[in-house]
């Protein structure tokens, strides 16, 4: 073995955000609601919201939606409107809800990419760069420092169930933890198998579409080299 192959082998080793063999990084994953009325692709992360994380993630809405959810959990019962974390897409904005009863309304452009930052300890969210209060009620009684679901991605969890999608790209997302370390990195890849999914390189694990009466597969762009 060459040095210099030996030299790239170690670097690659060393990258914590490198891709298992074969895997084909994307510049984003698209989840999409068709007209046969089917509620679109979404990931389920795995984890639960809690008061010493940061959850982040970067994403463009390709077609505003009545109502159509991109990401977190909420709990359906009696203060509908405390006692979640999620965003809604509409015709020409998005909604951020944390344990609240006031949203924060953020208009958009179809296809601009925006980012935003859930810090459930400072009780703020960062949407690309501009800081928000979050107002939380202090009184929320399914939310006391861990969520009771897991997050979702491309929609919500609706206590345990998928609610309907959103057309939305995801370029990025991640969770740190209360000293700034990532616990998890989701990025877009194609598989080994050339299947569109999102994949931990910090945790090394693969996720895919979870809808499991949905076959469709998510959209996709390849990264530019």
């Amino acid at each position: 073995m060459s040095e210099f192959r030996r030299r790239l082998m170690t670097q690659v080793a060393n990258d914590p955000n490198a891709l298992p063999t074969g895997c084909v990084r994307c510049e984003y994953l698209e989840s999409y609601v068709d007209s046969a009325g089917g509620n679109g692709q979404y990931i389920d992360t795995g984890r639960k919201m809690t008061d010493t994380d940061v959850f982040g993630f970067e994403f463009s809405i390709m077609e505003g939606n009545n109502s159509k959810a991109a990401f977190g959990w909420r709990w359906a019962g009696t203060s509908l409107t405390k006692n979640h974390c999620y965003i809604n897409t509409f015709a020409d904005y998005y909604s951020i809800r944390f344990a609240s009863e006031i949203p924060i309304d953020i208009s958009f452009s179809t296809g601009k990419r925006q980012t935003i930052e859930i810090d459930p300890q400072n009780n703020i969210v960062r949407v690309n760069g501009v800081v928000y209060n979050a107002a939380r009620d202090p009184k929320d009684a399914y939310y006391n420092g861990t969520s009771v679901y897991n997050l979702y991605i491309f929609t919500t969890n609706n206590i345990g169930t998928p609610y309907s999608g959103s057309n939305t790209r995801v370029y990025d997302y991640w969770v740190k933890d209360v000293n700034g370390n990532m616990v998890q990195h989701l990025v877009p890849i194609l598989d080994q198998d050339g299947i569109p999914c999102m994949y931990d390189v910090v945790g090394k694990k693969f996720y895919y579409n979870a809808r499991t009466n949905r076959q469709d597969l998510f959209r996709y762009k390849i990264a530019e080299q």
